[in-house]
């Protein structure tokens, strides 16, 4: 069994879903700290004039927060919704399928959303769909492994019964590529 991970993104890349493809199972690490700057709450969409940021916004804890403790902010920004819509909507309404695609978007940024992580688990889902792609997503929340960095992902491995993690070069950092 391979198994792959990694923190439910907004608006994940090409290479999130393509990881999660090749894997038999794949863990949201939903329960590790929320990383400021990062891409759980944020990414770059090409527009017709250069790369724009779309940026959920969040409420600020005066204390680290698990990624799916993060409130979104809709008080402070209250109309962060239609400006990520719009953008969308602006940028790729000419773009092949676009019309196949566009009610999940429209529909999504309609909702009012509360936590970060269900509105990042609802695009993620959505774009599965869009991709043909069914594998089973395990919230690291829901498991029992405990550890960090190498340690997690060997107990998380270990509890699923994976003989392979597949993992990207972003966690040449911290992960010990020795078998354990």
């Amino acid at each position: 069994m391979i198994v792959a991970g990694h923190q439910p993104n907004y608006l994940p890349w090409l290479g999130f879903f393509d990881k999660l493809r090749r894997a038999d199972a794949f863990i949201i690490e939903d329960n590790i700290q929320f990383e400021r700057q990062g891409f759980t709450n944020r990414n770059r969409v090409m527009t017709a004039d250069s790369v724009r940021w779309l940026t959920v916004p969040i409420e600020h804890a005066h204390k680290p927060l698990l990624i799916n403790e993060v409130k979104i902010a809709n008080y402070a920004e209250p109309s962060w919704e239609r400006k990520h819509w719009l953008t969308l909507k602006h940028s790729y309404c000419k773009a092949p399928f676009w019309g196949e695609y566009s009610d999940f978007f429209q529909q999504t940024y309609e909702r009012e959303w509360v936590l970060l992580m269900d509105l990042n688990m609802h695009l993620i889902k959505g774009i599965m769909k869009f991709l043909a792609i069914e594998k089973p997503l395990i919230l690291a929340s829901s498991l029992f492994a405990t550890g960090k960095k190498s340690e997690l992902i060997v107990a998380q491995c270990k509890e699923l019964g994976a003989k392979v993690q597949l993992a990207g070069n972003g966690c040449r950092n911290y992960i010990d590529c020795k078998p354990m």
